[in-house]
């Protein structure tokens, strides 16, 4: 059984309504429930450069044996990485085994530093973010 209830994003693209999250997946297990939940019907999955795994959700994909065409993978890019996306892009395209990602993030609104330390910036204006708050001053 494949879920195949869609929403219908404003580039036409289609992004299946039931997805796996690998948020605060154990190592060891992310590999295992990726490829146990495509062969369950999902087709959306969702990771990120933060959650150190995406190398496990790659290799789960791949043991599916379903077809990448098929998959809606999300990712996000991390705060370390606002200056320089493509190199967080590619990370995570190396770290998943694919060619593209459907939808990519900003994790975080705010720059960091490699210490994951704050960085200002008045000429920053990062769209679409995940993890938005009406606290937050780019808000």
């Amino acid at each position: 059984m494949t879920f195949s209830k869609t929403l219908t994003l404003n580039t036409g693209a289609k992004i299946p309504t039931v997805g796996l999250g690998t948020w605060q997946a154990a190592p060891g297990e992310v590999a295992k429930a990726v490829e146990a939940a495509l062969n369950a019907g999902y087709r959306h999955i969702d990771c990120a450069w933060a959650y150190g795994n995406e190398n496990e959700v790659g290799e789960g994909i791949k043991a599916s044996g379903v077809p990448r065409e098929e998959i809606f993978i999300v990712s996000k890019l991390w705060s370390t990485f606002h200056r320089t996306p493509e190199k967080g892009l590619q990370e995570s395209l190396e770290k998943l085994g694919t060619d593209y990602l459907d939808l990519y993030l900003v994790h975080w609104p705010i720059p960091l530093n490699g210490e994951n330390k704050s960085v200002s910036s008045s000429r920053i204006v990062l769209i679409p973010c995940a993890n938005a708050t009406t606290q937050h001053p780019l808000v």
